[in-house]
């Protein structure tokens, strides 16, 4: 199976009798005062993908801001089968307030941790989504913190020993970000993802991926946790391989044929018309 063909299953199109919570919530606790472009861009692009519904859980000032640049995203607390953390914090605070919407909301919820919450949801305390429940995704500066004994030289030349070696100290499955994305869990097929463009080396596009990545989980919410129970993470990690291709592959697509210079932005803009192309009715 291609890369492509592996995003086209787990990007599906809604049926006759989905509504917006059959669709996915996705719930995303980015962004702060200092960095609010990372809520905006994660929140757009969760949107964008298609869940049911985006919720924004972060400082007021920034939710006016979200939804003046979104307006379809619910700045409230409640039930999500995904929770996005980390991307844009300043400290690590904030996350003892995911945690307790968790439990209040969605205990079930699954946890995509990025940036600011690496170190806290990938240590030995977790998250309180168990560890097979967490997705970690770090680049390779983020990755030596949460690696004893690694430097980013190391990390940058082993990256998928890397992305093992963390996988198994956290318990968690692991996109550790680059040129090619190399995806991980322990007792898994570790997968490797290599971008069609160079260009989402550009602030910003992390944020967006998190986003994807937490949009590409809640619409495959259902499945992904019947295998969790059954104990295989596959699903898991082929969902998490589909996210990486669609970003980059919007990516490719919003660099145009000259490869020219993007934003974060531009990523989230194209989605729509990435998964034209990929639609069997689009007759491409």
């Amino acid at each position: 199976m291609t890369d492509l063909e592996n995003l086209a299953r787990y990007w599906p199109a809604p049926t006759e009798s989905d509504h917006k919570y059959t669709r996915g919530v996705v719930c995303m606790a980015t962004g702060s005062e200092h960095y609010p472009g990372a809520a905006l861009i994660g929140c757009e692009a969760a949107a964008r993908c298609g869940v049911g519904m985006v919720r924004y859980l972060g400082p007021e000032t920034v939710a006016r801001m979200v939804v003046a640049r979104t307006p379809e995203v619910v700045p409230a607390p409640g039930r999500a089968q995904v929770f996005v953390a980390g991307s844009g914090w300043e400290s690590a605070d904030r996350l003892e307030r995911v945690r307790a919407c968790m439990r209040e909301t969605s205990p079930d919820a699954l946890v995509v941790a990025d940036a600011g919450a690496l170190d806290s949801a990938g240590g030995s305390t977790g998250s309180d989504a168990c560890p097979a429940h967490t997705v970690l995704t770090p680049h390779a500066g983020e990755a030596v913190h949460l690696l004893e004994g690694w430097d980013r030289a190391r990390v940058e030349a082993s990256p998928r020993e890397a992305a093992e070696a963390l996988a198994g100290r956290t318990g968690a499955a692991v996109i550790l970000k680059g040129h090619t994305t190399w995806i991980a869990a322990s007792g898994e097929e570790t997968r490797a993802s290599t971008s069609p463009t160079s260009r989402l080396a550009t602030a910003g596009t992390g944020d967006a991926l998190a986003g994807i990545t937490g949009a590409l989980l809640a619409l495959n919410h259902e499945t992904i946790v019947k295998d969790l129970e059954l104990g295989s993470r596959r699903t898991l990690l082929e969902v998490c391989e589909a996210a990486v291709t669609l970003h980059s592959h919007a990516a490719a697509l919003a660099a145009g044929e000259a490869q020219a210079p993007i934003l974060a932005s531009d990523v989230t803009s194209v989605i729509p018309a990435l998964y034209a192309r990929l639609s069997p009715k689009s007759g491409t």
